[in-house]
Parts: C-alpha cells; structure tokens; sequence
C-alpha cells in the first residue's frame, strides 16, 4: 500500500507500528539517501498521527483513524489505558522530525510525557504497563520488562544515545530503572 493511499483511508491504525515502522523507515531512507521525498512522505505520516494525543493527558490513543482522526485504545488494554511500551517508544522519531522539519510539535508532544511520567509515583521504582489517557493515572500497578513495558526502557537508552549522549534525562531515567531491575 502506498503511503499516498494509506494516508487517505477510512481506517484504523496503530500509531506505535505507523511510526517505528513507516515514519521510522522514511526517516531512515532520508538519512541513508539524502532524498527529500522520504522526510516529505515521514511529516506528512506524523501529521497523521498527531489527532492521536488529543487526549486530556496528552497520553496518545494506541489507534487514529487516519482520515478522521478519532484515537481509542485497544479494548484489552486495562481500564482503557495506552500502553508504555506503546507511547513511551514515539519520542525518538519524533524527535528527529523536530529536528529536521524546524518545528517543534513533534518534540513537544513526545517531552511532554517524559515529564508526565517523571511526575508520576512508579510503585517498585518502575513504570506500569498501563497508563488511562483520560484520568492519567495507571490502569493497574504490573511492571514488565516484557511485552508492554520493554520497549519504553530500550528507547531511553536509545534516546541518549542518538542524542550523541546529551539527553541526560533519558538516562538518568533508565539508569534509575536498571537499578531498580537489579534490586528486585
């Protein structure tokens, strides 16, 4: 499917697979080719994704339906929650397209629940799997380094890596976990 197409369907989409997977792998051609068509193609998927943060916490919906906009989570998820390992992954291609568009949005939207998270009480000193985007409160206390909750810890260290070691925050955040992991 082309991503002219995709952007114009009447259909539900997960923003965690649109954005590691396409907005990620344009923003990858971009910086393998040089070729402007690719971060082009990436803005304009992202723009796509933005209604999904349109929540009272600025927590992303797991689905936008990309022509109407309307977000939801999905119906497993505890208490309708977002998942972290979902919405805690967004910040690094979101980032990028801060940076290479000039416009802040993309970075905003993604810092935005770093600091959310940071504010947050993490019962055993991690980050539950689950967070209500309406309440901004956790849909129930289980941590995981597995599915639901992997993926958001690997992207800190990511984070701080491409940053060229910069974002402090982001390791300061995993370190903080990765002791905790340890501990228990």
């Amino acid at each position: 499917m082309s991503l002219f197409f995709l952007q114009y369907q009447n259909s539900e989409v997960s923003v965690f697979e649109v954005n590691i997977r396409f907005i990620g792998g344009l923003l990858a051609a971009y910086y393998l080719s040089g070729q402007e068509v690719f971060k082009i193609k990436a803005v304009q998927l992202a723009g796509k994704l933005l209604p999904a943060f349109n929540t009272p916490t600025g927590i992303p919906w797991a689905m936008v339906n990309l022509k109407s906009g309307v977000g939801r989570n999905w119906g497993w998820a505890s208490a309708g929650s977002s998942i972290l390992s979902e919405f805690g992954t967004l910040h690094m291609e979101f980032v990028h397209l801060s940076y290479l568009t000039g416009n802040p949005v993309y970075y905003e939207k993604v810092m935005h629940i770093r600091k959310l998270l940071q504010k947050m009480d993490r019962p055993n000193g991690l980050y539950p799997n689950y967070l209500n985007p309406r309440t901004g409160r956790w849909g129930q206390h289980h941590t995981s380094m597995g599915g639901l909750g992997d993926s958001f810890y690997e992207y800190l260290l990511k984070a701080w890596l491409m940053s060229d070691k910069m974002d402090v925050e982001a390791r300061k955040m995993y370190d903080d976990a990765i002791e905790v992991i340890i501990v228990h």
